[in-house]
């Protein structure tokens, strides 16, 4: 996730005019990265089975939301909604935070399980 999230910022970078090549680039991943994430994110995270006390199932819910707006922002400033930019800047930053909240959290339910299969 961090190198993608380098990957996305470098090729967004590099798209100013008159060469456009990289901000389509930019465009095309970040459309199949987020469908990806809409459409394979919430069903792994309920069929994961991890405890609700950990929220996983809500907080994955919340990530792909932010998946959805990203991808939304990213056709309205295609569209010459630069007003867009502002929100579509930061998201990002939003989505990467909770993707390692949600690692992390499910690392620590693994780790639980292992261990507590390990004294049984």
């Amino acid at each position: 996730m961090p190198v993608l999230f380098l990957l996305f910022a470098a090729l967004a970078g590099a798209g100013h005019r008159p060469n456009q090549t990289f901000i389509d680039i930019h465009g095309g991943l970040g459309e199949l990265f987020g469908l990806l994430a809409i459409v394979v994110l919430p069903p792994l995270a309920f069929l994961a089975g991890f405890p609700k006390r950990l929220w996983i199932g809500p907080l994955t819910v919340l990530l792909v939301v932010l998946w959805i707006i990203q991808t939304l922002l990213g056709f309205t400033i295609e569209e010459g909604g630069r007003w867009a930019i502002a929100i579509h800047l930061p998201n990002p930053l939003l989505i990467f935070a909770l993707g390692i909240l949600l690692a992390v959290l499910a690392h620590r339910a693994v780790r639980r399980t292992g261990a507590a299969a390990e004294e049984g």
